[in-house]
């Protein structure tokens, strides 16, 4: 009796909380998420046209989290200070992403076309590749938004901003391809339903935060000028640790066909019901740890053991019903997608091991070996990637994930239980 109310009391506390929230934010968009494939699948019959679309997203995405320059973990990480300037850090840090992601995204779409030439029409067409630079700046936005939110303990916003953006999106499409090609009608649905989150954000969720806070260009150095180095450290391991996810789609489309680009970004949408699990649950260890240091410990644990006790049920079920879900959406996706969804699916378990380790390490301010583990999986996932598909295929793509998770999970493990981590206390 003793033990399962002191479980009530841990299942209330800020950590619990907020990964909650966080976690319901990530299963609402991935849930609204394949609706919105399924819809784009009915749409367009070609899978390369949503292969495409995919690679546009993804490539977008991963271009807005290096505008950040590490700044959303910064956010997290100092926001909660009592003697932060809260206002200037997320206008400082937005005015800086902002020209950093379109710069990146300009760059990127003058150059698409000589690695695919399918992308080609954005150089050729200068509103698409306005467009283009314009929805990879708000992206960015989106990012640092949910790092404040977050740091500041209101997850809870970050649930509303991610519902409405999701549901925004759906209907979208089917308007948009009207006026623009098929993938960048999808990728524009995409884009324009993460500005009006981001407005909802600004003017409404911000401001009950902060109260008195406006979205305006800033440019605090002193403000900024703390974060930077801990930024730094930061933004190359969320570069690293998002590279594989954003880069596979476009992978797999040179490595094999461009439609193999949508297989695979379907079975990864899937597989984050998985991997946002431990990724919410140890992001809000991060932020507790930040705010109060002596509980570090005992968060971990408890966020490790819940992420095991959500992932074992999870996993199963995704490996038993994500034939049929993939199904539901198109049946090129059940045939082609579903090998590759079982083997990221049980790559998952190392993926949690590895965000403790790094949630806690982070805390410590010990960025060294985190870079280190990052690197590691990163560059021996996209080593292998090329082979692995040549010979077995896409699913090739997701051993070539797992083996490099599960590798740096045997270095994290070790390297915790050398040091202590999974012990309570001292």
């Amino acid at each position: 009796m003793e033990s399962l109310r002191a479980w009530r009391q841990k299942l209330r506390t800020p950590v619990v909380r907020n990964a909650g929230y966080l976690i319901a934010s990530e299963a609402v968009a991935g849930t609204l998420g394949l609706v919105f494939w399924g819809v784009a699948a009915r749409l367009f019959p070609n899978d390369a046209d949503i292969g495409l679309a995919a690679i546009l997203i993804n490539g977008a995405t991963l271009l807005a989290l290096l505008s950040t320059l590490g700044f959303n973990v910064s956010l997290v990480r100092f926001i909660g200070e009592p003697s932060a300037p809260i206002a200037r850090m997320i206008n400082s840090s937005v005015t800086i992403g902002c020209a950093v992601a379109i710069l990146l995204a300009t760059l990127f779409g003058m150059g698409a076309g000589v690695f695919l030439p399918r992308l080609a029409f954005l150089a050729s067409n200068p509103g698409l590749l306005i467009l283009f630079a314009a929805f990879t700046a708000i992206w960015t936005v989106s990012l640092l938004f949910d790092a404040a939110l977050v740091g500041l303990g209101r997850a809870k916003y970050v649930f509303i901003r991610t519902a409405v953006y999701n549901l925004l999106k759906i209907p979208l499409p089917a308007a948009l391809v009207i006026v623009v090609v098929a993938p960048f009608a999808l990728f524009s649905a995409w884009g324009l339903a993460l500005l009006a989150a981001n407005i909802l954000a600004a003017l409404v969720l911000l401001e009950r935060v902060v109260p008195g806070y406006r979205l305006r260009p800033d440019l605090d150095r002193a403000t900024v000028r703390p974060m930077v180095r801990y930024s730094a450290a930061n933004h190359t391991t969320n570069v690293l640790a998002a590279v594989p996810g954003l880069l596979f789609p476009l992978l797999v489309a040179t490595a094999l066909r461009p439609e193999n680009a949508a297989y695979f970004y379907i079975a990864w949408v899937l597989s984050n019901f998985l991997f946002i699990i431990p990724g919410s649950i140890f992001t809000s260890v991060f932020a507790e740890g930040s705010r109060w240091r002596p509980g570090l410990k005992g968060n971990a644990i408890d966020g490790l053991f819940l992420s095991l006790g959500v992932l074992i049920p999870a996993v199963a079920a995704v490996i038993l019903a994500g034939p049929l879900v993939l199904g539901a959406l198109k049946s090129t996706f059940a045939s082609q997608s579903a090998p590759l969804l079982n083997i990221l699916a049980a790559s998952s378990f190392f993926v949690a091991i590895n965000a403790l380790y790094t949630a806690y390490m982070r805390v410590e301010k010990r960025m060294r070996p985190v870079i280190g583990l990052y690197a590691g999986t990163t560059l021996g996932a996209l080593a292998l990637v090329f082979p692995l598909t040549w010979v077995v295929g896409l699913p090739g793509a997701g051993l070539a994930f797992g083996i490099a998770q599960g590798t740096g999970a045997a270095f994290a493990l070790s390297a915790m239980v050398r040091e202590g981590v999974l012990r309570r206390g001292p």
